[in-house]
């Protein structure tokens, strides 16, 4: 294999551990975060707040990635509803 192209690819290793351990992280959060919303009985969805995460991580993106970091994070957001939702119904 090509000496620049594993490099590459142990660097996208690297980052996607980095990645990893903070979906883990966020999701401990968002565990927290159902757990409020089920003692305050909030609903999952709060569409304001989901606009605000948007505006948050595509603030710092250029124009040719921003398409892909939003459907990245239409799956993280997606995914933490889902998470929330099972909180709330244990």
């Amino acid at each position: 294999m090509d000496e620049k192209l594993a490099e590459l690819r142990q660097k996208i290793d690297e980052i996607d551990t980095l990645l990893a351990r903070a979906l883990v992280e966020r999701l401990d959060t968002v565990a927290q975060v159902g757990i409020v919303k089920k003692q305050n009985d909030f609903e999952v969805l709060d569409g304001s707040r989901e606009e605000k995460v948007y505006d948050n991580v595509l603030a710092g993106v250029n124009e040719e990635h921003e398409k892909f970091i939003k459907e990245i994070y239409d799956v993280i957001l997606s995914t933490s509803r889902k998470f929330q939702q099972k909180i709330i119904e244990e």
